[in-house]
């Protein structure tokens, strides 16, 4: 049975959280000379990772409506010590606090969590709860592995799987945000960028049409995401203030239903194997 992908936003946020943090973050990450070198550095960027949080500002533009949304909150991620022979098992959360349509902001609370099998959707304020099963029963997938995940990116993997499938350039900060604020090419100023584009060589079966990632020269954490997808609508995943392997409490990751008799529309979809 085949694996349900994962919302391709989601996928986007999940991608940027877990490039977090490269081997010897402490230490400067060293001169990076070209794609390749990042493309390596960037194979075992989880090892040393157990936990992070950070502010997470998450921007969708869509070309046809001429819309822009902005949902500010915060990003969760701990990876489990996995069993002999098996997976770390990694947890991932996103609650969501405002949205800004403009010129309208609003409080807006969203929860979306997802802990390999399990994707939890929970809107506490419609008192909206769903629970899909993304993974076969007793099973769990990675959302960043190449063929199983809805983005594929260089976190963790192996710098050749990633060039079989897109074309990787480094290329200068500024670029690709020639449209935006200066407070978000300044954003961005001591990094390095790494655009990803699918080769033309192999099935077109890709959504996005071109990927950027946005590197801290020193640490190798990520500032900043872009993607454009097939039909030209944006999104951009800005991560602020991270902090690596802090305690995190059990309660941002819980995926129960909400008690019976509280109100709430609960929604549970399992695996179908579709």
């Amino acid at each position: 049975m085949k694996a349900r992908t994962l919302p391709l936003w989601i996928g986007l946020i999940i991608a940027v959280s877990l490039s977090a943090v490269a081997p010897g973050q402490d230490e400067p990450a060293g001169e990076i000379a070209n794609a390749t070198e990042l493309l390596a550095a960037l194979e075992t960027a989880d090892q040393d990772l157990n936990t992070l949080e950070a502010g997470i500002r998450y921007t969708r533009r869509m070309l046809l409506q001429g819309d822009e949304q902005i949902r500010a909150g915060t990003l969760y991620f701990e990876r489990k010590p996995a069993a002999e022979g098996e997976r770390a098992k990694r947890l991932f959360a996103i609650h969501f606090s405002e949205l800004y349509i403009h010129p309208r902001l609003d409080v807006d609370p969203q929860e979306w969590i997802f802990d390999g099998e399990w994707l939890i959707e929970r809107r506490p304020r419609e008192k909206q709860f769903v629970k899909r099963q993304i993974a076969p029963p007793g099973e769990t997938i990675d959302p960043l592995r190449l063929g199983e995940g809805p983005l594929p990116i260089p976190i963790g993997q192996r710098a050749a799987d990633v060039l079989a499938r897109y074309d990787v350039e480094l290329v200068n900060p500024r670029v690709g945000l020639e449209e935006e604020s200066e407070s978000l090419r300044t954003f961005v100023a001591d990094t390095w960028q790494l655009k990803l584009t699918p080769r033309t060589d192999r099935p077109d079966d890709d959504d996005f049409r071109e990927i950027r990632l946005w590197y801290d020269q020193e640490t190798l954490l990520p500032r900043l995401a872009k993607t454009v997808n097939r039909g030209g609508d944006e999104s951009f995943v800005q991560l602020v203030g991270l902090r690596k392997n802090k305690p995190i409490s059990s309660t941002v990751f819980n995926i129960e239903a909400p008690p019976a008799g509280e109100g709430w529309d609960v929604e549970i979809k399992e695996f179908r194997g579709e």
